[in-house]
C-alpha cells in the first residue's frame, strides 16, 4: 500500500519543525509533541524559518489563519491534523494503553479515547469496560452522555433524520436489539442498573434486553445466569443460545418459574421435550405451539393427548411443523385442526392443496400466502365474496387478479387491497382518494415507504 505524504514525512526521521495550528479532537498537544519528537520532528506554535510542514485542525483562530496563509505562500506543505490523529490511533498498543489507564486513573484521557472514531471496535469495548458511570440514568452527567453517544455513533447506522435519537437513552435499546456483535452485548453488562420504559408501565433492564439476543457468547450467558435474577432466567430459558446442560440446570433450579419459557425454546433438548410434554396446563400448550415437530415428536404428542385432543388444534398453528407431520395431521380430518392448518403460513403447499377439497376452508386458504398460485386462481373463479376478500389481502395473489379485484369495486376487497403490500402502487394511489381507506393505507409499509420517498424522506 502506498504511503500518504504525511506518512512519508513522519518516516523521514527529521529534522524539522512542524507548525501546529488549531486543536486536535482526540489527543492533547503534549501527546502530539511526544509522537512527533520520537520521529525527529519538533513542534512549534509559531511560523519560523525552520518550519517544514503545517498541521491544521478543523477550526483555526484568526492569527492561526494568517500563519497558515504565510506558510502556504512560502511553499510549506499543509496536512490535516485529523490525518495525524488517525495515524497515532493506528499505532497505539491497546495493552499498553489499558495498563497505563488502570495505573494512572486518567479519566480525561479515557474519555478522549472513547470518543476516538479511529480506534478499532474491540479496543473501544475494552476501554468502555474501564469507564465508571457517574449516574444511574446513563445521561445524568455530561461525561456519561458523551460516552453513550460515542457508543451509539460507533455501532448504530443512523441516517441524517435520526441524529437527535443519540440524545435519548432509549436508542441504546435499539442498539441492543440490532447489533450483531456479541462482544458489545457483553460489555453492556457493565452499565448501571438502568431500565427502559416500554409503555403501559412496563420496563426492561439492560441485562434483560441483552438476554433476549440469540448471538450471546457462552461467557455472557454464564454472567447473566450468575446474576440469579428470575426475569433474566426466564428470558434465557426461551433463548436458543442456551445449551442443553444449562437448560436442565435452569429447570432444576427454577422449576415452574422457567418451564413455560423453556417450552418455547426452539432448541429445547429432547429429554426436556419429553419431560415437559407430561406437564399440565400452559406448559404443554406452549410446547405444541412453538417446538419444531417431526414425526417422532408427533408420535409422542399423539401418545400423550390422543387423536382428538384439543391440544392438536394448537399444534395445527405451529410454525415449525415438518412436512411429514403436517401431512399426518391433515389426514386426521379433524375440522378444527384442518382450519388451523389451512391458515398456517408455514404449512407446505402440498399439504395446503390436500385441504382444498373442503370448501369451508377456501376463505382461509385464499388468505394464506403459502397457497399455490394455481389454487388461488381457481378460488378467484369461484366468485365467492369471502374468498375474494381473502385473495385481495394475500401478498401471494398474482397481480392480474389483484387488478381484477380492484375493478370489481367490492368494498371488502378494497379494504383488503389497501392493506396488501403486494397491491400495485397505481391501485394504492387510487385507493387513497377514498377517505375510508386512509387509516388502512397508513399501515401499509409499501404505501408509507413510497409516500416518504416522494416527500424526500427516504
Amino acid at each position: 500500500m502506498s504511503r500518504s505524504p504525511l506518512e512519508s514525512l513522519l518516516e523521514s526521521g527529521g529534522p524539522g519543525e512542524i507548525l501546529l495550528l488549531g486543536e486536535a479532537d482526540y489527543f492533547t498537544e503534549k501527546e502530539i509533541r511526544n509522537f512527533l519528537e520520537r520521529r525527529g520532528l519538533s513542534v512549534s506554535r509559531e511560523y519560523t524559518p525552520a518550519t517544514v510542514a503545517a498541521l491544521e485542525g478543523r477550526r483555526l483562530w484568526m492569527p492561526e489563519e494568517l500563519m497558515s496563509e504565510q506558510a502556504y505562500s512560502e511553499g510549506i506543505s499543509h496536512y490535516r491534523l485529523e490525518e495525524l490523529e488517525r495515524i497515532i490511533s493506528r499505532e497505539l498498543r491497546p495493552d499498553e494503553v489499558l495498563m497505563a489507564l488502570k495505573l494512572g486513573s486518567d479519566t480525561e484521557r479515557l474519555l478522549r479515547l472513547l470518543r476516538n472514531e479511529y480506534l478499532a471496535n474491540d479496543f473501544f469495548l475494552r476501554l468502555l469496560r474501564l469507564y465508571r458511570w457517574e449516574g444511574e440514568e446513563l445521561m445524568e452527567s455530561d461525561r456519561d452522555r458523551a460516552v453513550l453517544i460515542a457508543l451509539m455513533e460507533r455501532f448504530l447506522d443512523l441516517n441524517v433524520y435520526e441524529r437527535d435519537a443519540l440524545h435519548s437513552p432509549v436508542t441504546l435499546l435499539r442498539l441492543i436489539r440490532q447489533t450483531d456483535k456479541a462482544e458489545l452485548l457483553e460489555a453492556l453488562l457493565e452499565f448501571p442498573a438502568f431500565a427502559f420504559r416500554l409503555g403501559r408501565g412496563e420496563r426492561i433492564s439492560i441485562p434483560e434486553a441483552v438476554a433476549t439476543r440469540e448471538i450471546l457468547n457462552p461467557a455472557t450467558v454464564k454472567r447473566l445466569l450468575r446474576r440469579r435474577e428470575p426475569e433474566i432466567d426466564r428470558i434465557l430459558a426461551a433463548n436458543p443460545v442456551l445449551s442443553p446442560n444449562l437448560q436442565r440446570h435452569l429447570l432444576e433450579q427454577r422449576g415452574d418459574e422457567v418451564a413455560v419459557a423453556l417450552a418455547a425454546n426452539p432448541a429445547l433438548a429432547e429429554d426436556l421435550f419429553e419431560r415437559l410434554l407430561q406437564a399440565e396446563g400452559e406448559v404443554p400448550e406452549t410446547l405444541l405451539h412453538f417446538q419444531p415437530v417431526d414425526l417422532p415428536r408427533l408420535d409422542k404428542i399423539l401418545k400423550r393427548f390422543g387423536e382428538e385432543g384439543a391440544c392438536l388444534t394448537i399444534l395445527g398453528e405451529n410454525r415449525e411443523l415438518a412436512e411429514a407431520a403436517a401431512e399426518r395431521l391433515a389426514a386426521l380430518e379433524l375440522p378444527v385442526l384442518c382450519k388451523a392448518l389451512a391458515a398456517n403460513e408455514s404449512v407446505p403447499s402440498r399439504v395446503l392443496e390436500s385441504l382444498a377439497h373442503k370448501e369451508d376452508l377456501h376463505p382461509l386458504l385464499a388468505r394464506n400466502p403459502s397457497t399455490p398460485k394455481a389454487l388461488l386462481e381457481k378460488f378467484f373463479a369461484s366468485g365467492k365474496a369471502e374468498v375474494l376478500e381473502g385473495l385481495a389481502g394475500n401478498p401471494s395473489t398474482p397481480e392480474p387478479i389483484l387488478e381484477k379485484l380492484y375493478a370489481r369495486g367490492d368494498f371488502g376487497s378494497l379494504q383488503a387491497l389497501a392493506a396488501n403490500p403486494a397491491t400495485p402502487m397505481e391501485i394504492l394511489h387510487e385507493l387513497k382518494t377514498d377517505h375510508r381507506l386512509w387509516l388502512i393505507l397508513q399501515r401499509n409499509e409499501k404505501f408509507v415507504r413510497e409516500a416518504n420517498r416522494e416527500m424526500g424522506m427516504r
